[in-house]
């Protein structure tokens, strides 16, 4: 019953709803590491939060693809992180420098693992550039053309021998 109408109450407990279940709809959340920005050369994972828990075979529905033909084997995607079931953990294993990878999400094989037949509203693409070796202040990838500049080597040495090299 909603508010006495005799409406009918979907399973998000919403009345009249227009999307019948919508909370059951996977959406990203949240990334660990922002798209488009730069992926220094020591980051190991990227973390996708989901809205919802997520159905195991939602893994087939993401591909990683390297901006280098090379790099065919950019990371490995894993489902869940210890009992997180609304997460996926891109772990990436072959991070080479001036890279970008791209991470593709399939909406149509992004599945509640309540409700099935809710996918992901539409397909997306995350971007990640990743760091220049030698390029301390991950200005590489700006349009400057200056790739290690003097701030760079500044930093190399003001550092060399520490254990501040971030």
């Amino acid at each position: 019953d909603c508010n006495g109408n005799n409406a009918a109450m979907d399973a998000c407990g919403v009345c009249n709803a227009e999307s019948e279940n919508a909370c059951y709809i996977p959406a990203i959340e949240s990334v660990s590491v922002s798209p488009d920005s730069i992926l220094p050369l020591y980051q190991n994972g990227i973390d996708i939060q989901f809205s919802v828990k997520l159905d195991s075979t939602s893994i087939n529905g993401i591909t990683l693809k390297s901006s280098i033909p090379e790099n065919i084997d950019p990371g490995n995607i894993v489902f869940g992180k210890g009992v997180n079931d609304s997460l996926i953990q891109i772990q990436l294993n072959n991070k080479v420098s001036g890279d970008t990878i791209a991470v593709s999400l399939s909406a149509d094989n992004i599945q509640s693992a309540a409700m099935a037949d809710k996918v992901m509203s539409e397909d997306s693409t995350l971007t990640f550039k990743v760091a220049y070796l030698g390029d301390f202040d991950n200005n590489g990838h700006g349009s400057n053309g200056s790739i290690i500049n003097t701030d760079d080597i500044e930093g190399l040495i003001t550092h060399w021998g520490s254990d501040s090299f971030r």
